[in-house]
């Protein structure tokens, strides 16, 4: 059985600037998801949105997922 994922996209504090893990690397491991990292220092939003709809587009990210 597939193990759900978790999605994090976003700017600078979404991403692992300065530090070895995101806020979704430690979310991941609670929830006992996978974690895709679609975040990126200095980020827009727009970056943010082409991530995520890359990502649904592409079959990655199913219903069963969850994105932030």
């Amino acid at each position: 059985m597939r193990r759900p994922k978790l999605f994090s996209a976003g700017c600078s504090i979404a991403d692992r600037t300065q530090t070895s893990h995101s806020y979704g690397d430690y979310l991941a491991e609670m929830l006992d998801y996978d974690y895709v990292h679609l975040a990126g220092g200095g980020g827009s939003n727009y970056r943010s949105i082409r991530q995520i709809v890359q990502a649904v587009s592409s079959g990655e990210a199913t219903s069963e997922d969850m994105i932030v």
